[in-house]
């Protein structure tokens, strides 16, 4: 009986140090075109995995052809019903269910934060702002990407809607202008000291919509 516990608690610590050597998910990243991406379990960050999957020729170099050719294969992902048009069944179940995070509250940012080098440093003069939705977790600060693309306020979101979105979000993250993004070019993504404003569920669905109105000046 004794070596049977006995083996039994060799099993289970062998499971806990199995556990802890495992490679553990990162966390959250929203594309530019508002796909999240979720930390994987071999430790690849999020962000370098929508990098990648778009990179079609694997050159390390976006173009705007592959940037709008990712963009239409999350559209087609969001258009359930396939009819050509994210409508609002879409974007609640993007809201609910793929991206719940865009319905959060607001984040307060502007505290310290740590430098390149390693080290905690202050926070830049004026630099606070409140961070609402999924602002915090993608390069361009919208709260709600998706819906910023709907330039017609109509509720839904076209193919022609999302597209000439990619070409201005993909403007805005071409820093250097010569066609093509690269990871250097990316900005820092600020997901890290937040204080969070608000009650709990601060935001709700208006909290995503009003997000795409924002989101429209970040990049549309």
């Amino acid at each position: 009986m004794r070596g049977l516990l006995v083996a039994g608690c060799l099993l289970l610590v062998s499971g806990v140090a199995q556990a802890q050597d495992a490679p553990r998910p990162r966390g959250l990243f929203v594309s530019p075109m508002g796909e999240p991406f979720r930390g994987t379990p071999d430790g690849k960050a999020p962000q370098d995995a929508w990098f990648d999957g778009a990179d079609a020729d694997h050159d390390g170099a976006l173009t705007l052809d592959e940037f709008r050719e990712d963009a239409m294969r999350w559209f087609k992902v969001l258009d359930r019903k396939g009819d050509g048009e994210i409508d609002p069944a879409d974007i609640e179940r993007y809201e609910t269910v793929l991206a719940p995070e865009a319905r959060g509250g607001g984040f307060e940012t502007g505290g310290p934060t740590m430098g390149d080098n390693g080290e905690v440093k202050a926070a830049d003069i004026g630099s606070t702002r409140v961070l609402s939705g999924l602002a915090r977790f993608n390069y361009l600060g919208s709260p709600e990407p998706v819906t910023a693309a709907d330039t017609s306020l109509n509720g839904g979101v076209s193919p022609i809607e999302f597209m000439s979105a990619a070409k201005r979000r993909f403007d805005l993250l071409d820093t250097n202008h010569d066609g093509k993004i690269t990871k250097a070019e990316l900005p820092e993504l600020r997901t890290g000291s937040m204080k969070r404003r608000g009650g709990r569920g601060g935001g709700g669905h208006r909290g995503g919509h009003m997000g795409g109105s924002m989101g429209g000046s970040m990049g549309g």
